[in-house]
């Protein structure tokens, strides 16, 4: 079992109707992470069987300066961790693990980087991108963010202004997460932005549902496994089912 770790918030700003930023201090010190890793935060609140609702963020801030660590939270509805983050004020302390995750640059790679997100998954490509890992890349390395709507989660001008002139970044409007016509959709955007073959190095985040799909599709054309680095937002094929 990971040990538990604190952090009290220190910022908590509201950007979107459904989006804050939370900025957090880690207690015992820089937290080191590596840009494109993630946490989970324990939000001590139990559910019937007696399992704690735990939830895991994607550090969205640059890992230049590890004293404090941004996430991004998105309200869902009734969800009793969204709106437990939601709510918890400036001052609070959380207790969350990590950092974990290898949706990580490797140190030696330069090349041209091809990096998807889908809906929340561009949490975790924002962190990635502003890694200092991930200045080595080369200028024509690129974000695509599929989304419903543009005023899904973040607003495009704060991802815009994360990525800044690192790379270049385009939105694409995909259907929602429950439309048979999304996967259609999204394969053809992936069609028309890799006409003339994809990039040595790609990292997909967000729905699996999509994420796999696109594996396999850039597998049949020549990339292997080791190229492609997939984190799993949500409609994971092999997460384990518990009943």
């Amino acid at each position: 079992m990971a040990a538990s770790r604190f952090a009290k918030i220190v910022k908590s700003e509201l950007i979107s109707q459904e989006a804050k930023i939370l900025t957090l201090e880690a207690a015992e010190g820089p937290l080191n992470f590596i840009g494109g890793q993630y946490v989970i935060i324990n939000t001590n609140i139990p559910l019937p069987g007696g399992k704690i609702v735990k939830r895991a963020y994607s550090i969205l801030s640059s890992d230049q300066d590890s004293t404090k660590f941004q996430i991004a939270v998105k309200k869902i509805g009734s969800g009793l961790g969204s709106n437990y983050m939601q709510e918890t004020p400036i001052g609070a302390e959380l207790s969350f693990s990590g950092p974990w995750g290898q949706f990580i640059m490797n140190e030696e790679d330069s090349s041209e980087v091809f990096v998807l997100a889908t809906d929340t998954g561009i949490t975790a490509a924002l962190g990635l991108i502003q890694s200092q890992r991930f200045q080595t890349c080369s200028k024509d390395s690129r974000l695509l963010w599929l989304v419903e709507s543009q005023e899904y989660f973040l607003p495009p001008a704060f991802v815009q202004n994360k990525v800044a002139s690192a790379i270049r970044f385009d939105l694409k409007i995909i259907p929602s997460v429950n439309s048979s016509e999304r996967l259609n959709k999204a394969q053809n955007i992936l069609h028309s932005v890799f006409e003339e073959g994809p990039p040595r190095v790609l990292f997909l985040a967000g729905d699996g549902a999509l994420l796999y799909p696109f594996r396999d599709e850039l597998m049949a054309r020549g990339l292997s496994e080791k190229q492609i680095k997939i984190e799993c937002f949500f409609n994971n094929p092999f997460k384990k089912v518990t009943t």
